[in-house]
């Protein structure tokens, strides 16, 4: 199980107590993504994509063939990608709090992550990602919009709303994605991109 934190986030944004509940036992990875804690500094502008590569560095340097990835904010975003892009690394995902929205928003100051895939519609990548999908919010208006539209267009999503997802550490939250991870995993259907 491999954690995504959030931008402006570090490794340690996932108390380890959490981390811990959520694997059961099997291996669990917090890492510090480009230009954010122990990690070198980005020196251009990271992008969603470019996040999702060193996260397939980070699976091949471990030598692991596929993961449960667990993302919160931008971390999500970035697992996401990683579902799209190389279904075959992903067995399940648990997006929290992922403004998919912004994906379609260019880079601003504030935020140097380039967000932006005008290359790919976004229903058409969440309607090819093939891993399983728990989609956790908050009651934060804007996301919980967006966590709806994240749910309806995965094929094979559900959703958990919570109070707050702020708190990593939320028992409840722990249980709910604990439980998802824990079930069986379902034969892959095809998911192929529709005749252009």
């Amino acid at each position: 199980m491999v954690f995504v934190h959030d931008a402006g986030e570090t490794l340690e944004s996932w108390p380890p107590a959490f981390v811990r509940s959520l694997s059961a036992g099997n291996l669990a990875i917090r890492y510090d993504q480009r230009g954010h804690g122990r990690s070198s500094p980005a020196n251009n502008p990271a992008t969603i994509g470019s996040l999702s590569d060193d996260l397939y560095a980070l699976l091949i340097d471990l030598d692991l063939d596929r993961a449960d990835l667990v993302g919160h904010g931008l971390g999500a975003l970035v697992a996401l990608d990683q579902a799209w892009s190389r279904p075959e690394t992903v067995r399940k995902l648990v997006l929290i709090d992922a403004n998919f929205d912004a994906l379609a928003q260019p880079p601003t100051t504030r935020s140097p992550v380039d967000l932006s895939r005008a290359d790919v519609p976004t229903s058409t990548l969440l309607a090819t990602i093939e891993a399983p999908a728990l989609v956790v919010c908050g009651n934060g208006e804007s996301l919980v919009a967006t966590s709806q539209r994240l749910t309806t267009e995965l094929r094979s999503a559900r959703q958990a709303r919570l109070g707050t997802t702020h708190a990593l550490s939320d028992l409840a939250l722990g249980a709910i994605v604990q439980g998802f991870v824990a079930e069986p995993e379902a034969p892959p259907e095809s998911r192929k991109l529709p005749a252009a």
